[in-house]
């Protein structure tokens, strides 16, 4: 008998793990994502720090709250955010249901990275720079690129250091996964 009860606590407890009693669903992470990708748990506000736009209008990620964000830190002397920046610019494409900002760290004014994204035609990427490094300093920045995944909430859920292949299907249902979260 108690050979049955333990059989069946095994399975029970099995079943919370894979079906949570809260009827919260698993993140959806697999592949190179799960490997690469660290979640925030529980989820932290995002900071509320002022960086531009591409007209030099200053911004903060509240004003994207209601969409999924992915925040990504980038330089134009940064040899693996150039390697990355095609893979944000198809990811943009693919989802509206997304926001890529890639934030610049270049020194002096927009015109270097803007004119990096039109040498390749990231048309899909927004224009965006982190002028004072606030923005940097707040996401407590230890290299780059490096990139802050945030639900529609304006929670920070999770972080990714260095290049990454963004437009993967893993990615893909992540993002779609925080655009129905509530």
């Amino acid at each position: 008998m108690s050979r049955v009860l333990s059989c069946l606590l095994t399975c029970f407890l099995g079943l919370v793990v894979f079906f949570p009693l809260s009827g919260a669903r698993a993140v959806p992470l697999y592949g190179e994502l799960a490997r690469n990708y660290t979640r925030i748990v529980p989820p932290v506000p995002a900071p509320q720090v002022p960086f531009l736009d591409g007209q030099e209008q200053s911004v903060r990620l509240g004003d994207f709250k209601g969409q999924v964000i992915l925040l990504n830190f980038w330089a134009t002397w940064c040899a693996p955010c150039i390697q990355e920046m095609p893979f944000l610019g198809r990811v943009q494409e693919r989802r509206d249901n997304l926001r890529v900002v890639a934030v610049s760290l270049d020194r002096g004014g927009l015109e270097v990275p803007r004119a990096f994204l039109k040498k390749l035609s990231l048309t899909h990427l927004g224009l965006y720079k982190d002028q004072k490094n606030q923005l940097s300093r707040a996401f407590k920045l230890r290299a780059i690129p490096s990139s802050f995944l945030i639900d529609k909430s304006g929670n920070l859920v999770g972080e990714l250091a260095g290049p990454f292949e963004w437009d993967q299907d893993s990615v893909l249902n992540l993002v779609d996964y925080y655009s129905r979260a509530e």
